[in-house]
């Protein structure tokens, strides 16, 4: 039987592995790894473990030592090729067993480490990525890093690099993807698939109710990748446009709920809940979703027939002080000029103006 480990910093990717396993690798032995990117990311874990979806289960404590590291770069080069430290609890599922395929989105320095491990015990293994949302499906900025210590020794050592195993790229549109990786279509989630019951038990959303029109989704750059955007500013211009009444706030998972709820505005008490768990088998046809460039808003979206407006308000913020935020806006306005993504985002914009989102 073919072993898979499935690497998830997100629940975007989280649940893109329950879909997987319940799909394309049905017959296969799945163990899914989360780390602490995210929030309750250890309950999570333990709650999967009771419902045996995947044949093991981790909870992989690596976001703080990966901070430890960027503080001192002679130990972060150090751990890269030392043997992985990520026990917490319920072992450490890369020092045991054969890995077939490694499965992963984000590219940190730490699952190199884990690469190296399982690439020991199987110099044949097959490592494959999978998608992030439809901005994730430009992989140019993960092979254009250099690694000038790791990779050279193990060509030295005549041993494959990460990069060198790749093969697939596992997403929703495959015909979306121009990369060098092998795209394999994920099948749908549907509203009444394996899937979206396993995340109803998962995910208590019978209280995410949304009487409000408006939905803004906070992103992470007024406290990550520079200087702050000025989405806070922005969602009060928002609020004072529609009505406070008529906008509720979808905090991000880092973000906190202080500096909006000291603004006087609405936040969604479910915002600990991943969105895309709320989102799927709702009907949001009618709300309109704001953001300054938070991909949240088009992950399911993208896959609904009924689809809710959507609107990108990065035009109305400060970038130039955001390297990460400006990176980021450079992928929205290529995704919007994509001629082939015409109708499946046809109710997406990026306005100049806030009078824009108004019906």
């Amino acid at each position: 039987m073919k072993k898979d480990i499935i690497i998830c910093n997100t629940y975007f990717q989280l649940i893109e592995a329950i879909q997987l396993k319940n799909t394309l690798f049905l017959h296969e032995s799945v163990t899914v790894v989360f780390s602490d990117h995210s929030r309750n990311a250890e309950n999570i874990i333990k709650q999967i473990k009771s419902l045996d979806i995947f044949e093991q289960c981790f909870f992989w404590s690596s976001f703080k030592k990966m901070k430890e590291q960027e503080k001192n770069s002679h130990e972060n080069r150090r751990l890269l090729l030392c043997e992985i430290n990520g026990k917490n609890g319920y072992g450490n599922p890369f020092e045991s067993g054969i890995c077939d395929e490694l499965i992963y989105y984000n590219q940190f320095d730490n699952l190199k480490v884990v690469f190296a491990e399982l690439y020991e015990k199987n110099p044949q293994i097959k490592v494959s990525r999978f998608e992030e949302g439809i901005f994730s499906y430009a992989d140019g900025e993960y092979l254009a890093k250099k690694d000038k210590i790791v990779n050279p020794l193990r060509k030295i050592l005549g041993k494959k690099t990460l990069l060198e195993c790749q093969q697939n790229f596992y997403c929703f549109y495959p015909e979306l993807y121009e990369g060098h990786l092998n795209p394999v279509q994920i099948p749908r989630i549907e509203a009444d698939g394996k899937t979206a019951q396993v995340l109803s038990k998962l995910f208590d959303t019978s209280t995410a109710v949304y009487p409000q029109k408006y939905i803004f989704f906070s992103s992470v750059f007024d406290f990550e990748g520079g200087a702050p955007v000025g989405e806070l500013n922005v969602i009060k211009q928002v609020a004072a446009l529609v009505g406070t009444e008529n906008l509720i706030v979808k905090v991000h998972p880092r973000d906190s709920t202080d500096r909006f709820v000291s603004a006087g505005l609405n936040v969604d008490k479910n915002s600990a809940i991943p969105w895309e768990a709320i989102q799927l088998g709702r009907d949001f046809s009618n709300h309109v979703f704001l953001t300054v460039n938070s991909g949240s808003v088009l992950s399911v979206s993208m896959l609904q027939e009924k689809k809710p407006k959507i609107h990108f308000l990065y035009k109305l913020c400060d970038l130039s002080g955001n390297p990460s935020a400006a990176a980021n806006t450079k992928k929205i306005n290529e995704i919007l000029s994509e001629a082939r993504l015409k109708d499946k985002l046809s109710d997406v914009d990026a306005p100049e103006t806030l009078d824009a989102i108004l019906d």
